[in-house]
């Protein structure tokens, strides 16, 4: 088809624009152009910088269309013109490829005399990246089949589209949907089915795959089909024998796609779990998914006096099912969440205050019956989720493993405020008040640190490089979910370096009193131990100890007794 004349696609997005505009009433006038904005943070909620964040439409754009965000993680991308649904996609090396939509909309008009102004929304859009996969060697002559964290595919032989016999760049990043790490799943989960219907989805596991050459993304040829095993988490409700609608990303339309089907049988890379095989015709971010029924869910946003705070950001995650959704408060702090039926979902609110990220507790909340929404007045309320907006501030100081003060290193908050250390390794950063903060510095520990009212004195840290030496240790515990008396059995207890994701030891699935013991571990190393599948903030820290305990032995160091799933 040839290409329109510039003359002519100026006159088409001239006429989409007065289109627009005739939806208004006679004596409306749209003024102004919105703004989006957010911050980008990693799987452990840490601000990322340097991201490139691109938005499209459908309909052309007033520029910039393509902003870095900073040392906080944050952006903003002003000027954003017609109405209409954009597409955000999120980039930094070593990271999976993340995508966003966000829908301009209009606010409430303004009346002045006898002509109605109505201006656009801001609208906010934060998102969770995924650490990539490693770079892998594929010669498409050949084919062959690699794998990624028990993720796996195989190419046939010939079946790719490239140019000569140089080898091909693979990477497979997988998203462990059963923890927090869902949020970085592209979109909201909004799908549409083979039948053409509009849903949302509960994901039981995915991937992105990625392929180039020399730089030029490759994929399969048209009639050629690759397999792909997706790992499923422990914790997954599918059975061997079961099949689940397969699911690709549309990145044009940010929607999941239907296409094909999976059928679940146990790993062929680790025998003792489960995952999901399917043949697939091109390669994007595939998903093993099923619709949900969905309900709704109303509440509030407002400050710590009770006062109603507009334009906040809500996002529901599943508890009791792996899925997200988003939704912004309105101008009385009002808003409403499309979330699983009959299912338990934690909502978080945020919002930027004075050049920083606050956000509320997790609030959990059991949804109703299908079906409930808040224009019918049926949905569940769920109260009010409470932003402290006041600034606080976090204090303290760097120090090597000899004791000598660090100089010239930059601390970030999640919270996205960053600072250097002075000459003595002090520091000061800024910090919503009343909050539960996460400070790192590149080589240390991330410690969580609550901070005081505003006003208040500074909340103090430590951030200390652990000694190391000493060879291997172990560390046993008991876990438990709200109460002491009620032991968690079969969870496995992993143990790991937070600064830099180093995965050190795992425990076998813990007993019927609850107790785990985690082997080979590095002695006088502060490590941080979770669940293998469970949230942050199920995490504590712990010094691994001296060198030479093993659980044999019965002589590891002891962590306390850790409260774990109590939502």
């Amino acid at each position: 088809m040839p290409r329109l004349s510039l003359a002519l696609r100026r006159v088409c997005v001239l006429a989409l624009l007065m289109l627009g505009l005739s939806a208004l009433p006679a004596h409306a006038v749209l003024i102004g152009k919105a703004s989006i904005s957010g911050q980008v943070v990693d799987s452990e909620g840490l601000p990322l910088s340097g991201v490139r964040v691109r938005v499209q439409g459908p309909l052309p754009l007033i520029f910039p269309r393509q902003v870095e965000t900073g040392a906080g993680g944050f952006y903003r991308i002003d000027g954003v013109s017609p109405e209409q649904k954009l597409q955000l996609s999120f980039s930094k090396s070593g990271y999976a490829l993340g995508h966003g939509s966000v829908s301009l909309q209009r606010q409430k008009p303004l009346q002045f005399d006898k002509l109605l102004l109505v201006r656009m929304q801001p609208r906010t859009l934060n998102k969770m990246l995924a650490k990539a996969g490693a770079v892998q060697t594929l010669i498409p002559q050949t084919g062959g089949t690699l794998q990624e964290q028990g993720f796996k595919v195989h190419f046939p032989p010939n079946s790719l589209t490239v140019s000569g016999s140089q080898p091909v760049d693979l990477v497979i990043s997988p998203i462990d949907v059963s923890t927090e790490e869902v949020q970085a799943a592209p979109g909201d989960f909004s799908a549409r089915t083979l039948a053409g219907q509009n849903v949302l989805l509960e994901s039981f596991s995915m991937a992105d795959f990625s392929l180039s050459q020399n730089g030029r993304k490759v994929n399969l040829k048209a009639g050629s089909q690759a397999q792909i095993e997706l790992l499923l988490p422990r914790s997954t409700p599918l059975s061997p024998g079961d099949q689940t609608p397969m699911w690709h990303f549309d990145t044009v339309r940010g929607l999941w796609i239907e296409e094909g089907v999976g059928q679940v049988a146990a790993s062929t890379v680790l025998p003792d779990r489960l995952a999901v095989f399917a043949s697939v015709a091109h390669f994007s971010w595939w998903n093993s998914d099923q619709p949900i029924a969905t309900t709704e869910v109303s509440g509030r946003v407002v400050d710590g006096n009770g006062q109603a705070l507009a334009g906040a950001s809500i996002l529901s995650s599943g508890i009791d099912y792996a899925g997200t959704s988003s939704a912004q408060s309105d101008a009385q702090g009002n808003f409403c969440i499309k979330v699983k039926s009959s299912a338990l979902s934690s909502l978080r609110a945020s919002l930027f205050v004075d050049s920083l990220s606050a956000s509320s507790p997790a609030l959990a909340v059991q949804s109703g019956a299908a079906g409930q929404s808040c224009a019918a007045g049926s949905a569940v309320a769920a109260g009010d989720l409470v932003i402290s907006t006041g600034v606080a501030c976090i204090q303290g100081d760097v120090r090597d493993e000899q004791g000598a003060p660090v100089v010239g290193l930059e601390v970030t908050s999640s919270a996205g405020t960053t600072a250097v250390t002075a000459a003595d390794g002090s520091f000061q950063l800024k910090a919503p008040e009343n909050a539960s903060v996460k400070v790192r510095a590149l080589g240390y520990p991330t410690q969580l640190v609550n901070t005081q009212a505003a006003g208040d004195a500074c909340a103090s840290v430590a951030l200390r490089k652990p000694s190391g030496g000493g060879g291997t240790t172990c560390v046993s515990g008991m876990v438990y979910q709200c109460s002491p008396s009620n032991p968690v059995v079969e969870v496995s207890m992993v143990a790991w370096r937070n600064s830099d994701e180093t995965l050190f030891g795992m425990s076998a699935p813990s007993d019927a009193a609850g107790r785990y013991c985690i082997d080979g571990l590095p002695a006088n190393e502060l490590l941080e131990i979770k669940p293998n599948h469970g949230y942050s903030m199920d995490s504590q820290e712990i010094d691994s100890g001296a060198g030479g305990g093993t659980c044999a032995a019965q002589n590891c160091t002891v962590a306390p007794p850790q409260d774990i799933w109590c939502y």
